[in-house]
């Protein structure tokens, strides 16, 4: 097994999977917290972090075999957008390997995105670069650093502080990690990904293990779409919403989210 991860505590398991724009540091919160009664596992999916570059990744195969290889055979997860959908596929490819999801600003696979979404990043991301340079990127070519510096910074204010406020919003330790993560993964070679097919849009009725959903309120509101797509669609779902809070609320707003994963992990062992 090739895929980067922290291996923290014993007890139960709990997985942590991270964001698109992120990589594990964003559970620097959580584990700790976590660690104290549950076995932690916190990854960096392919093309993420430390681990691997891949031409063709599959993230939820990928959760899969990291549990084959670190002999789990069922365990709690908890994703965070991208790592949200991750951890959502895996569960309706192999449902007995999962007792319980928490989806925190979760991805769907096959959900789609309203049009003002590429408006959004053309609006408040791309368009920094002007037509030519932009034409030049979408043709293949690379962002030179400074380009690749302002792209991040854009993408975190748009993102993890939220569309209608600024890096004000954050602790300025927020910011700085969360612009660190972005461009990181800014600067990392795109990588084809595979998603579950059928994808989950529609099997959401399949998850019948508990699942917690958690979203920030000053998120994008195509990002909240989704929530509520979970929140209405997976039998039994329990949605908790966080006021002022953008796209990261593990990094954001650690207690709430500590003390609403802890709450949830917590039914399993009652």
């Amino acid at each position: 097994m090739d895929l980067a991860y922290d291996d923290v505590g014993s007890g139960p398991v709990v997985l942590l999977v991270h964001a698109g724009i992120a990589d594990r540091r964003m559970w620097r919160h959580q584990v700790p917290a976590l660690s104290e009664r549950h076995r932690v596992i916190a990854v960096d999916e392919r093309c993420h972090g430390d681990s691997p570059w891949a031409a063709e990744r599959t993230p939820h195969a990928d959760l899969l075999g990291l549990m084959d290889h670190l002999g789990i055979d069922q365990a709690a997860a908890v994703g965070c957008s991208n790592g949200g959908r991750t951890i959502v596929d895996a569960a309706l490819a192999a449902p007995s390997r999962f007792d319980r999801l928490a989806l925190i600003a979760a991805g769907l696979s096959g959900f789609a995105m309203r049009p003002s979404w590429l408006e959004l990043w053309q609006d408040r991301v791309y368009g920094s670069l002007g037509p030519e340079r932009l034409a030049a990127y979408r043709g293949g070519a690379d962002l030179t650093d400074a380009e690749a510096e302002r792209i991040a910074v854009l993408q975190t204010r748009m993102l993890v502080a939220g569309p209608d406020r600024d890096e004000t919003a954050l602790a300025p330790d927020v910011w700085e990690l969360a612009v660190d993560m972005a461009l990181r993964e800014i600067r990392t070679p795109e990588s084809d990904e595979v998603l579950l097919e059928p994808p989950a849009v529609g099997r959401l009725h399949e998850l019948t293990m508990p699942v917690l959903v958690l979203s920030g309120d000053a998120d994008v509101p195509e990002i909240l779409d989704m929530s509520r797509a979970y929140a209405t669609g997976i039998p039994g779902a329990r949605h908790v919403r966080i006021p002022a809070t953008g796209h990261l609320p593990p990094l954001e707003r650690p207690d709430e989210v500590n003390a609403a994963l802890l709450a949830f992990l917590g039914d399993a062992e009652s």
